[in-house]
Order: C-alpha cells, then sequence, then structure tokens
C-alpha cells in the first residue's frame, strides 16, 4: 500500500528542452539511463493494476532530463527486459547496466497500461558519479529508502505554501520500508542529511548512496510547517 501526497493545485510541469549528444564508442566508467527503480512488490501490482504475480522491475523516479525521461519511459513503468533479455529483479537490471562499457541505445521493454512497449534508451555516463538510481549497484545491496522523491523549487513552493524554497519531497512512502519505519510522512521536506543542507535530490542520493546497510542517518525535514530531525536506519 502506498501513502500519497495529494496537493490541491494542480502543478504544471514545465517542459525542459534538453539535448544529450550521443557519442558512439566512447568510453564509460558509471552507465547511467536516468531511473530510480525497485521490485515488483505485490502491493505495487495491486495498486497499478498489475498481475499479482507479475516479474519485472518497478520505476520510482525518472530523472526528467536523463535518457529515459527523454526517452519516454515513466514512473509506475514495468521493466521486463532489456536488448532481447529478461529482467525480473533490480538486480538483474543493474548488473546489465553495469557492464555497458561505452555509450549506446539500448532497447527497454516495459509493461504500461497493459501494454507492452520496447523503448529506445541511451546509455551516458552517470552525471551524478557518488549517487546511484537503484537498490543496487553491481550487484551490491545498497542503503534504500523507500520513498519516492521530487525536487521543489520557487514556483511550487509558492503554488503550494512551503515554508521554504529548496528540498526534496517526499510524494509517497512504501509500508515497511526504512522511511516509513522512521516516520517519515509523504509531504514532508527533506532539507538536511546529518546536519548538511542539501537543495536537490541528487545532492540527497551522494550523500547516501556511498553508506553501508545498516548506517543510521539524521535528516532535517519540514513537516507541518516545522523543522524536526528525523533519524533513518538503512
Amino acid at each position: 500500500m502506498v501513502k500519497h501526497f495529494k496537493p490541491f493545485f494542480t502543478l504544471l510541469i514545465l517542459l525542459i528542452f534538453t539535448t544529450l549528444v550521443l557519442s558512439k564508442g566512447e568510453k564509460l566508467s558509471k552507465p547511467w539511463i536516468g531511473i530510480q527503480v525497485g521490485e515488483l512488490t505485490r502491493d505495487l501490482s495491486i495498486k497499478y493494476g498489475y498481475y499479482p504475480n507479475m516479474n519485472g522491475v518497478f520505476i520510482h523516479y525518472v530523472f526528467p532530463a536523463g535518457p529515459s525521461g527523454l526517452a519516454g519511459i515513466q514512473s509506475g513503468d514495468i521493466i521486463t527486459g532489456v536488448d532481447g533479455q529478461k529482467i525480473s529483479t533490480a538486480k538483474e537490471l543493474a548488473e546489465f547496466i553495469s557492464k555497458i562499457n561505452s555509450k549506446k541505445n539500448i532497447k527497454i521493454s516495459l509493461f504500461r497500461n497493459s501494454k507492452n512497449k520496447v523503448i529506445s534508451v541511451s546509455v551516458i555516463e552517470n552525471p551524478y558519479p557518488n549517487a546511484n538510481s537503484s537498490k543496487y549497484s553491481n550487484g551490491k545491496e545498497q542503503p534504500w529508502f523507500g520513498v519516492t522523491l521530487k525536487n521543489i523549487d520557487r514556483d511550487m513552493a509558492e503554488i503550494w505554501g512551503f515554508p521554504i524554497k529548496n528540498g526534496v519531497l517526499v510524494v509517497n512512502v512504501y509500508d515497511g520500508s526504512a522511511s516509513c519505519k522512521a516516520g517519515i510522512q509523504a509531504g514532508d521536506i527533506i532539507v538536511e542529511v546529518n546536519g548538511e543542507p542539501i537543495k536537490n535530490y541528487e545532492e540527497l542520493l551522494a550523500i547516501v548512496t556511498p553508506l553501508k546497510p545498516g548506517k543510521t542517518i539524521t535528516l532535517g525535514i519540514w513537516h507541518n510547517k516545522k523543522k524536526v530531525s528525523k533519524e533513518i536506519t538503512f
């Protein structure tokens, strides 16, 4: 079951006019397609109207100006294969992407709205080398929030009446996740990690990703227009 943050106003999403130049053959040290993924649980399957026993990788977040975002991949899509190879888990997807050592296009098979689709996505060098978009990196488990996050900006803050102009909005919190156990709620805004200010999702990932499972951190959060601290153990 997923808890949702439902604003009273509709936020118009600005189109991001970004061009990615793909130089085929260029070597990659950290291949990246610009998505945050996790396992497809039964609760997620039921919520999105998928088969309860369906296999695949659930996309929680898509970087709007990243390769997947520009290609039309969306949050809520389920990845079922890459280049004709079946993909059932986030670990398998991370391992497949990690083995790509030069810029290229890959064919991602996915399931959306009861239909199968194949979308071509460019693999590029990760612009956030200290951050991961998956629970797994090279097959090793990484810290996992169990939330869907969204950057806020000045326009969003004014429309929704947020008390601050920068930070990371918690959109969804997944039951049983580290964030849920820590008491983080949809609508909270993360502004600090261990006392260090953060302005966006990318800065948050850059700090959290290198941490090992079992590590406890303190998040500074705006909750109900008050700043509070929450400890979260991965």
